[in-house]
């Protein structure tokens, strides 16, 4: 019996050390072209060598080949759907209720070095190494497109959203052909939709005592009419009626909009929120002065420039 429980005992030991090495293989670990597996280099491209130069600056992997658990953690919602255009129609797969769900299409090598300098123009070149470091997941997947798919005559929906983020990734399009043939104006959709993806990442790793004091100050969360009478209260979405709710919008409202859009007196699609016909009581710019302040000081980041940001 000593003899069984020192064995089972060396047993556990050795288990504990393979998990902790399973944790490890975060890193990259030669020239293997392995799916699924988080290694690097995943090829011998030119833009491989950017790929390696990120995951020194920032820790993160991305990847072009992966597979679709890699992605997908509910049983029914990887689809393996396929659209064939010779028939026109989009067959999803049968493992999801009443055969609908989505499907990725993976990145095509010959456009991820398109795909890369995509990123990097309306997503990464905005931030600090230092500020990409602690907010990156440990893994962006590249992706040609996501769609939502049901089985039915004709194409199913092309990018269903430009990028999306898991419990330790971000998932994001653009690694096809129609990459190379994006127009300004989808290119600013693209950065929008992408840092608001971000910015989910950015507030599950921001806790409520980080956020400055000058900022929480300037609104009573616990006014009992804060619904009704956000504006005045300094709020520029009623719904987030919390300090870091209120922080998370805006964010948003600032990397979303110019500041010309911001500060417009027709609205310009309703974004005027530094206007006084939408800030009645100067308190919203208040709150905007203290954030841009804020990362300009902690990570030497201008939150306004991505709002201002014009794509060729």
């Amino acid at each position: 019996m000593k003899l069984l429980k020192q064995i089972l005992i060396l047993s556990l030991i050795t288990w504990g050390f393979m998990a902790c090495d399973r944790e490890s293989a975060l890193t990259p670990s030669g020239p293997e072209n392995v799916y699924g597996d988080p290694t690097l280099p995943q090829g011998n491209h030119d833009y491989d060598n950017t790929i390696m130069d990120w995951f020194k600056k920032y820790n993160t992997l991305f990847l072009y080949k992966y597979v679709p658990h890699d992605l997908y953690y509910g049983g029914n919602s990887y689809l393996g759907g396929t659209y064939d255009p010779v028939k026109d129609t989009t067959a999803a797969g049968t493992n999801a209720q009443n055969y609908t769900g989505y499907f990725d299409v993976p990145a095509d090598e010959d456009y991820v070095g398109f795909q890369l300098k995509l990123l990097n123009d309306t997503w990464l070149k905005f931030y600090s190494d230092e500020f990409l470091l602690k907010f990156l997941p440990k893994k962006v997947f590249l992706l040609d497109s996501l769609y939502w798919s049901y089985s039915k005559k004709g194409r199913p929906d092309i990018n269903w959203c430009t990028a999306w983020s898991g419990s330790d990734f971000i998932a994001v399009t653009g690694g096809g052909e129609r990459v190379i043939e994006m127009t300004p104006e989808e290119k600013r959709v693209y950065c929008d939709e992408v840092n608001a993806v971000f910015i989910g990442v950015i507030m599950e790793k921001t806790n409520s005592d980080d956020i400055p004091e000058a900022f929480a100050s300037v609104t009573d969360y616990d006014y009992p009419n804060l619904f009704s009478e956000y504006k005045e209260y300094g709020l520029v979405d009623p719904w987030k009626r919390n300090k870091k709710d209120d922080w998370g919008a805006f964010l948003k409202i600032i990397m979303q909009n110019s500041y010309e859009q911001l500060t417009s007196a027709d609205g310009m699609n309703r974004n005027n929120y530094l206007h006084p016909s939408f800030d009645v009581n100067g308190l919203i710019k208040k709150k905007y002065d203290v954030m841009i302040a804020y990362f300009k000081a902690e990570y030497d980041l201008d939150l306004q420039k991505i709002g201002d940001a014009v794509f060729k």
